[in-house]
């Protein structure tokens, strides 16, 4: 069963997981070519910078849904870059949840 929601709807874990599998699918963001199981992501630099640079790093998939979990800014983005190329996300509903939930 698919269902859809609004760009400025709150995803949760799962949802997230399935709107980055949408964005590589969609040539939005990328797989590391080096591990199917990073995608390439951008961050600013951390503290202190000369350890933690502003660049792009290689990250486990699901560490990075989970970050998004808790950056409704970055869900919303993400959606609308999709929105922007004409792609109607569709989430699948895990088959532990009834339709109503």
């Amino acid at each position: 069963m698919v269902y859809s929601k609004n760009t400025d709807e709150k995803l949760n874990f799962y949802e997230c997981l399935q709107l980055l599998e949408k964005l590589i699918e969609n040539d939005i963001i990328s797989k590391d070519p080096n591990n199917e199981n990073n995608v390439l992501v951008y961050r600013m630099a951390g503290e202190p910078k000369e350890l933690n640079p502003e660049g792009w790093y290689t990250e486990n998939i699901f560490d990075t849904a989970h970050d998004l979990v808790n950056d409704e800014e970055g869900q919303h983005f993400l959606m609308q870059e999709l929105v922007n190329k004409n792609v109607v996300m569709e989430f699948e509903r895990p088959w532990w949840k009834n339709e109503g939930e």
